[in-house]
């Protein structure tokens, strides 16, 4: 019988504190490569130095290409790269941090603690996002999850673990029997005295070792000594009887001149040359999940660099394998079924003749996904919908292989969803609708004719449709405000939906809103509809400009910024946020910002900023670069939204996850999307005039919902709910 092969994570080894994590995972590394049954195959990202010392994991079976914080980030927003892009097949996959490693195979997570549910103000905004993350796909993913301490166990139950998949694994130590001769020479090499009390573990703010010096000092029971290394927050205070020795070796005992520990005033000692900290949490770099210490260099999450302006350390390169023996690529979720070639990818130009059939290929059911409709950057929000929705799709496992038939420059704009899925370019540009039409009817029915299953993300379906269809219904707005679509669309629009929502087989819809208003107005049957909700943007949390550069570059100032992210389309409210700032927000330092493309009331709107006189107060900034889109989000004391109609809403939920404050209307799906998460005002001047002053003590518990509410709106939940419509489709 061939031994069980275990993916077994060791990235933390190369954390600036690496932590009690570490220490345990590497323990327990060491036992299982004795046993014979297993084949533990270490892996970890790719660094140009070695592990942090004391923690060397031994041999590494596998790198990926990213390291660190990167890593880390790429797994809980992406789902890449999987323990089988660089090992091949597994059986099992053990993640040895709550942060886990994305994989087809039993997945095995260990979790030490939920500290952050407890006490979120000790870890940073991005550090509470990743483990918040990490936890969901803990929930919906991992088969066992290992639990440190019965305490552990209980959260992860009161976080919504289910019982079954928990067991308790406590912690081990392995200690020689107390020698005395050996205490005293660590006495006399650390000028202990007789009576002391030690803590050890990383300095951080959550130990507590400020009230715990206080303590000791009123008990007059001797020094309080600390060991252990610096993790992050604010310096500990040098006291005379408090002694920080820094991180010092477990055993055997190599003692270090006296002058190498003496203390420094906020800064760790000279480590070392080896040895292991005694267990306890992890610590919080940059390189570490919690990313707070920025002045620390990141063991291998900079290319090798050892702190601001110094250059890399010669250090041990770990050896890759080479490419020739690596395993192929896989397609997330394919189980094993190797992928086809993409069509359309970053390196590699467009191929316009028809895909096979994906049945043929792998045995899965191939789907034709139709987006020649979506020019890039023309199309606003429902863009961005589908794109994450399908980034969602190539999470997940499961039965279908799309293919994605598109405008010209898809896959150039959105190389992510390039990577995921073959992308076959039509023929003519997207920005002629007629031409659009013509292709959808003819082009696209003849290179897609191998699929069993279409999807059009349009909102019509092509009258020469035969295969069974999912249609995506992004709003009705057409019916409700006529006057802000041009006579022929709306006339198109009024043709073509019956006959499309009667030919769909199942309807997708963004939010609960629209599918009443698919049903009140088409009587389309309930059972046919999917609600397939936004999912927030993959990486909406990383990719941020500073807010110094922002304020600078867009000349915002010093004072309060609030954020419309809206094409001007007449109903998005910009004229109803310059009426508040000309009679209602009189702030001189109050700056309002409109990012997004010209709409139909791109001159109304500008003409509207010259007779009110506010052109020294209002940004008109167009488009701007996603990072600055993020920032801008993300430092504005809130979001304004006062929209008079959406299908969802995406933008609300952008900003819950960065952080910021929600005010918006009250109308079509808002109220919906936002829940109590933010204010939904009605439209009138006087339920907006103070909402900027009440903002500040509201804004704190704002947040905090904001945050919870983001959670329900990922791209892996789009995801499984696409999958959904798919299957209903079929059935």
């Amino acid at each position: 019988m061939s031994p069980l092969r275990v993916a077994y994570t060791v990235e933390q080894s190369w954390h600036r504190v690496p932590g009690g994590t570490a220490t345990a995972a590497l323990h327990v590394l060491a036992e299982l490569r004795h046993d014979d049954t297993l084949e533990v195959l270490a892996v970890s990202g790719s660094h140009a130095e070695p592990a942090a010392t004391g923690f060397d994991p031994g041999p590494i079976a596998a790198t990926f290409s990213r390291a660190g914080a990167r890593l880390y980030a790429s797994w809980i927003l992406t789902g890449r790269p999987t323990a089988e892009q660089v090992l091949g097949t597994v059986d099992v996959t053990h993640s040895t941090t709550i942060i886990p490693c994305p994989s087809r195979a039993p997945m095995v997570v260990t979790v030490h603690d939920l500290a952050f549910l407890h006490e979120p103000e000790h870890f940073s905004r991005w550090g509470n996002f990743v483990f918040r993350r990490s936890l969901d796909r803990i929930r919906r993913r991992a088969d066992l999850v290992l639990c440190s301490s019965q305490a552990t166990a209980d959260d992860c139950v009161s976080a919504g673990l289910d019982q079954e998949r928990l067991r308790v694994v406590p912690l081990g130590a392995d200690l020689p029997p107390r020698d005395p001769a050996e205490a005293e020479r660590v006495r006399a090499a650390y000028r202990l005295p007789d009576r002391f009390v030690l803590f050890v573990g990383t300095l951080e703010p959550r130990k507590n070792l400020p009230r715990l010096a206080q303590a000791v000092m009123l008990a007059e029971v001797g020094p309080l000594v600390v060991v252990g290394p610096v993790g992050w927050g604010p310096d500990f205070p040098e006291r005379d009887e408090v002694h920080l020795l820094g991180f010092v070796p477990l055993f055997p005992m190599r003692v270090r001149p006296v002058a190498a520990v003496r203390r420094r005033r906020g800064r760790r000692l000279p480590e070392p040359p080896g040895g292991i900290r005694a267990p306890g949490p992890r610590g919080h770099g940059d390189g570490n999940p919690g990313g707070h210490d920025s002045r620390h260099g990141d063991r291998g999450d900079r290319g090798g660099t050892r702190g601001p302006g110094r250059p890399p350390r010669p250090g041990r390169h770990r050896p890759r394998a080479a490419r020739s023996a690596r395993p192929r690529r896989r397609r997330a979720g394919s189980r094993g079924a190797p992928r086809p070639l993409p069509f359309v990818g970053p390196h590699g130009g467009p191929d316009r003749g028809r895909v096979p059939s994906g049945d043929l290929v792998t045995g899965r059911i191939a789907v034709a996904v139709n987006l020649t409709w979506c020019v890039p950057g023309h199309v606003g929000g429902s863009e961005s919908y589908l794109v994450r929705q399908l980034l969602g799709l190539a999470e997940l496992a499961h039965e279908f292989q799309p293919t994605l038939y598109a405008a010209p420059g898809l896959g150039a704009a959105h190389p992510v969803l390039a990577e995921a899925f073959p992308i076959v370019e039509m023929p003519v540009s997207g920005h002629s609708r007629p031409a659009r039409v013509a292709i959808e009817h003819s082009w696209l029915a003849a290179v897609s004719r191998g699929a069993a299953l279409a999807h059009h993300g349009g909102g019509t379906v092509p009258a020469t449709t035969t295969r069974p269809c999912v249609l995506t219904v992004h709003d009705l707005q057409y019916l409700e405000y006529p006057q802000y679509f041009s006579r022929l669309k709306a006339e198109y629009l009024r043709r073509r939906m019956p006959r499309s929502l009667r030919r769909a087989d199942a309807v997708a819809v963004p939010s609960r809103f629209v599918a009443d208003s698919v049903v009140q107005h088409y009587g389309v049957d309930p059972s046919r509809i999917v609600v397939v909700p936004h999912g927030v943007e993959p990486d909406v949390s990383m990719t941020v400009t500073p807010e110094s550069e922002l304020r600078r570059d867009y000349d915002l100032g010093d004072g309060p910024v609030l954020v419309l992210p809206a094409a001007t389309f007449p109903h998005k409210g910009h004229e109803f946020l310059l009426g508040l700032m000309a009679e209602r927000w009189h702030d001189p330092d109050l700056r309002l910002v409109f990012i997004g493309g010209d709409g139909l009331a791109e001159d109304r709107v500008r003409s509207e900023i010259a007779r009110l006189g506010l052109g020294g107060r209002v940004r008109r900034l167009g488009w701007v670069p996603k990072a600055d889109r993020n920032g801008l989000l993300s430092l504005a004391t809130a979001l304004v939204f006062p929209t008079e109609y959406e299908g969802f809403g995406a933008p609300m939920i952008e900003a819950m996850t960065l952080g910021t404050p929600v005010i918006a209307s009250d109308r079509a799906a808002v109220p919906e999307v936002l829940g109590d998460a933010g204010w939904s005002l009605p439209l009138e001047a006087d339920a907006w005039a103070d909402a900027l002053d009440r903002l500040p003590a509201a804004r704190d518990e704002l947040v905090r919902r904001g945050h919870e509410r983001a959670l329900a709106f990922r791209h892996d939940v789009s995801g499984a709910a696409l999958i959904e419509a798919y299957r209903r489709a079929l059935t």
